[in-house]
């Protein structure tokens, strides 16, 4: 198998023509970064909270709690709020920062496995990608898990790159790397040419990092050919297993952000089991010691609590959110709203770079295919092939989101790849230009939403504006009838949720509809946080409450609903306040307020 280890050679940034290559390859990475940082902020800044959001924030009470989601999410809109205040800018800072960090992984991973061009182009993408855009820009899971796994994808190929070093350097001793000692020698591994030129490691040549390098030779016209590789690994130095306790540590850490990380852990065995034509053994323990570290510390924690919420994880993952049922259809939704997501050019040429990798690992062993194709690869399927069997709308979600993004790297690689014709590079460029122009378009309609209403068109984040002016309202109506309202009751529960955060309040919010989210299983979350209809009816009977109606039109009539399901459960209702969303003088949203005097007995509702 020819040694894809060490791919590309290194250039001496000690000298000063290292200096401009590394200014010109850093430049346009920086503008990348500041472009993207930029579009992400002005999307956090110009809308309010939605509702999975909400929902993050009402959890951060429970400490780690893993219903719906595990609590990382959670305690990172904890951490922006407490530097910077409740608002909703200040509930997505770490995802800005989590974007950058993910955008620089990225970056870095390509750079590492396939150069300095494919890095810029892999970075382009990710950037330009609508998906990851919006992942970067408000508080999801999605984006901490993107960040852990490519922690994940970069650390276990940096173990895997020196464990291959430290096999080559046992076949074949140099004598310059002997008189070096070991501490140079493993500075060598670290393939830093600046750190060799300073400690006199002068025997040692860029020609050495080729894709197949050969052993040092007497100089003799006879060819002498490179010793077989041992099935047994060799081991020189702590290295290689710290890069796998790196991995293990970024595992748990991906855990405690989605459940999802568990697929890391297939992910390595497969990458190494493709790297190493099924010999795992020769990996020795580094990924069993990744696999333990993130299990050990994850899933003790996350049986302790499950033991004492009834399961409710396990029951909301594997039965609450599915109806298993063969439709065909919803594997289409899932690939058209995928390529929707991440735009079709982009989608398409990330399947191009997949099968351009398995064929590089089929003909020639390259490892970095490996890598690519298991950790990118993977995750796509896992999530392809159930959604021909359930019910459950699976375009809505960025479950496979961190494959598209190691899927990315592939297709960076696919473009550059120098035995290509340049339409390869002409086609990445089309596909990085439509990408940031539907981008664009995203950012556009979420800052100015006026935009698409004026065209006739439902605003995209048309859910994510009014809440902060909503909560003002409420407010006001609250403090000039507080003797008379004891409690907000909303028609919706993201309703609910939306308003608890921006009034900062958890309580005396409560909802009529909650058993409408029973497809997401959530049901038993809104009960845990008491502001179901069951604890409302038990809770406040014979109070008044001031209730939140947001009026839709209807498609078949052009009319707009009317608020009839509270008449059952108050003796009067009032309407007392209208409040209009308005942006750019384009009305988007409409809501109403009522006042509803003495909330009936279970038993009147009958």
């Amino acid at each position: 198998m020819p040694n894809t280890v060490c791919q590309f050679p290194e250039t001496d940034t000690s000298t000063s023509d290292g200096r401009r290559t590394f200014a010109r390859e850093m430049l346009p990475f920086a503008g990348i970064i500041a472009a993207s940082l930029i579009v992400r902020f002005g999307i956090a800044a110009g809308t309010d909270v939605f509702q999975d959001e909400a929902i993050y924030w009402w959890t951060l009470k429970e400490g780690l709690s893993f219903c719906p989601h595990p609590p990382a999410v959670s305690l990172a809109m904890g951490a922006g709020l407490a530097m910077f205040g409740h608002s909703a800018l200040a509930l997505r800072l770490m995802s800005l920062l989590a974007g950058v960090a993910a955008c620089f992984l990225v970056w870095l991973t390509a750079r590492t496995l396939y150069g300095r061009t494919a890095g810029l182009w892999a970075a382009g993408f990710f950037a330009a990608s609508p998906g990851f855009t919006a992942m970067g820009a408000v508080a999801t899971p999605d984006i901490f898990l993107l960040v852990f796994w490519l922690v994940v994808v970069y650390a276990t190929w940096r173990a895997w790159e020196k464990m291959r070093m430290q096999e080559r350097i046992a076949l074949h001793p140099d004598p310059n790397q002997k008189a070096a000692g070991k501490w140079t020698a493993w500075i060598w591994t670290l393939r830093k040419p600046s750190l060799q030129g300073a400690l006199g490691m002068v025997g040692f040549h860029r020609d050495s990092l080729s894709r197949d390098p050969m052993p040092s030779a007497p100089t003799s016209s006879a060819h002498i050919p490179p010793a077989p590789i041992p099935s047994r690994p060799i081991s020189r130095n702590p290295v290689p297993s710290l890069w796998w306790l790196a991995a293990g540590l970024a595992m748990a850490a991906g855990l405690y952000a989605k459940y999802m990380m568990i697929l890391a852990a297939p992910a390595v065995l497969l990458a190494v089991g493709l790297a190493s034509c099924g010999r795992l053994r020769r990996a020795g323990a580094g990924p069993w010691i990744m696999i333990g570290a993130g299990l050990l510390l994850f899933v003790p924690v996350f049986v302790v609590w499950n033991m004492h919420h009834d399961w409710a994880s396990v029951r909301y993952h594997l039965a609450s959110r599915h109806e298993w049922l063969v439709r065909g259809e919803e594997a289409a939704i899932y690939v058209a709203g995928h390529a929707g997501l991440h735009s079709p050019l982009i989608w398409l040429g990330v399947f191009a770079g997949f099968v351009a990798a398995y064929r590089a690992w089929r003909r020639t062993g390259d490892e970095r295919a490996a890598w690519v194709l298991a950790f990118g690869l993977l995750p796509i399927l896992f999530f392809l092939v159930p959604s021909v069997f359930t019910r459950r709308n699976l375009m809505r979600e960025h479950w496979d989101a961190f494959g598209y993004a190691v899927g990315l790297i592939g297709f960076a690689a696919y473009a550059t790849d120098t035995t290509a014709g340049v339409w390869r590079r002409r086609y990445a460029s089309v596909a990085a230009a439509l990408a940031a122009l539907m981008m664009a378009g995203v950012a556009a309609s979420a800052i100015w939403p006026a935009l698409p209403a004026r065209l006739g068109v439902r605003p995209p984040a048309r859910t994510m504006l009014g809440w902060q002016e909503l909560a003002e309202a409420v407010a006001a109506q609250r403090l000039s009838r507080s003797g008379e309202v004891s409690f907000v009751l909303t028609e919706s529960f993201p309703a609910a949720l939306c308003l608890g955060f921006h009034l900062n309040q958890r309580t005396d919010l409560y909802t009529l509809d909650h058993m409408r989210n029973a497809s997401y299983g959530l049901v038993q979350q809104l009960q845990m946080w008491g502001i179901d209809l069951a604890t409302l009816l038990r809770d406040r009977q014979g109070q008044h409450a001031l209730y939140i109606f947001e009026y839709r039109i209807r498609k078949r009539t052009g009319q707009e609903d009317e608020p009839t399901r509270v008449f059952r459960y108050f003796h009067s209702v009032e309407k007392i306040a209208d409040v209009d969303i308005v942006r750019g003088g384009k009305r988007l949203r409409h809501f109403g307020l009522f006042l509803a005097r003495s909330l009936k007995a279970p038993a009147e509702n009958l």
